[in-house]
């Protein structure tokens, strides 16, 4: 049992999103991204309390709002940086590829950790079911462990 944000998390598990598409010319890429994961938490996304840990390197969508572009930047320059569920959305619509990331949710019953690492894979640790059930179904190539 470990003790986090004052409450206790007695199964966290840990899925790693291994997702690949392959170009055809003997390399492939990381087939999913940070909106992908966040349709399956959108249910209960509202009720967590949303930080943006740190976001480092990521391909926006073509022609973006300049604006768009400017507030990224600055979320990229802050650390610990709380975010609504709805402001995550918005900017995970707006990206085509996030490079690293860590972004951590918290509710009353639930420390949800969600990490792209250097493009190669997503991670996701929870004890929430729904969020297990739904990503272990949505997602092929995943990794599950306690």
């Amino acid at each position: 049992m470990r003790r986090r944000e004052n409450f206790v998390l007695e199964t966290n598990m840990t899925i790693k999103i291994n997702d690949f598409v392959s170009t055809g010319e003997g390399s492939k890429y990381l087939s999913i991204d940070l909106i992908d994961i966040l349709n399956c938490i959108e249910k209960n996304g509202e009720g967590y309390k949303w930080k943006l840990v740190y976001l480092e390197d990521y391909v926006l969508k073509e022609g973006p709002d300049p604006a768009f572009a400017e507030y990224l930047h600055e979320l990229m320059e802050k650390v610990n940086t709380e975010i609504s569920f709805s402001e995550l959305l918005h900017v995970a619509k707006n990206v085509v590829q996030i490079i690293d990331c860590e972004i951590n949710g918290i509710s009353s019953s639930d420390k949800l950790t969600i990490s792209a690492v250097d493009s190669s894979f997503w991670e996701i640790i929870t004890e929430n079911e729904k969020i297990i059930s739904c990503v272990t179904n949505t997602f092929k190539e995943i990794e599950i462990s306690k």
